[in-house]
């Protein structure tokens, strides 16, 4: 009762369009989990992400689960996960996620990598939005979640109105691993939250094929394929 009387006030509403939410909805509205433009990355090993990638770095596999637009639900998702406060879009949409690529080569992964956040920045924000989508695909999928791994040396700027070039050198060698050896040999699924240019993702990988023999795929809930 005391519940639906605080919604009767204060309605939950979807993170992706701002309609209020039936009793049986959680986070995201029905429409929207059906209307959401997923790519279906998972299904062809020569999608647009891998075309992206491919040369810049050795990867066993790429993929998304969204297809990002600007004003579009995908990006109120992102906006609401990064800077509202609402954790909760990562985890959920980091399930469906891992149902998805479930019978697929990321399944077989040993370990799940978020791209990590400065401390400072983390400690801002109050969470990893990558580590939010990384905890919802561990759900689903049953691999470990690793967030100790790969570390942010330096806190750098926002990425989001540099251009290409300006994105490399914004991330380039700030990255850094600890305790490689025990991960050497292993299958990582390296996790980002939107992945445009790939600079990020590139310097991420820099650091981790560091490490002997490791596998490493990549996975973004999102891409904006430029």
């Amino acid at each position: 009762m005391i519940k639906d009387l605080i919604s009767l006030f204060y309605p939950e509403v979807c993170a992706a369009c701002g309609n209020s939410l039936f009793k049986h909805e959680e986070v995201i509205c029905t429409q929207c989990y059906v209307h959401l433009p997923k790519s279906n990355y998972h299904k062809d090993p020569n999608n647009p992400l891998h075309k992206v990638l491919v040369g810049r770095f050795p990867f066993q596999g790429a993929t998304s689960f969204y297809l990002f637009n600007k004003k579009s639900r995908v990006q109120k998702l992102l906006h609401e996960l990064k800077y509202k406060n609402n954790p909760e879009v990562g985890v959920l949409t980091g399930k469906w996620f891992g149902e998805e690529l479930k019978d697929t080569a990321f399944s077989k992964a040993d370990v799940l990598l978020p791209v990590p956040l400065h401390p400072s920045k983390q400690q801002q924000r109050g969470y990893n939005q990558s580590g939010k989508i990384a905890e919802g695909m561990s759900s689903s999928l049953g691999i470990q979640l690793e967030e100790n791994l790969l570390y942010r040396r330096t806190a750098t700027k926002t990425q989001t109105k540099k251009d290409k070039g300006d994105r490399w050198q914004n991330v380039e060698d700030i990255f850094d691993i600890h305790d490689q050896k025990k991960y050497e040999g292993k299958r990582v699924i390296l996790i980002d939250d939107v992945i445009t240019t790939g600079a990020t993702i590139e310097a991420c990988a820099n650091a981790l094929l560091k490490i002997n023999n490791v596998e490493l795929y990549i996975a973004s809930l999102a891409f904006a394929d430029q």
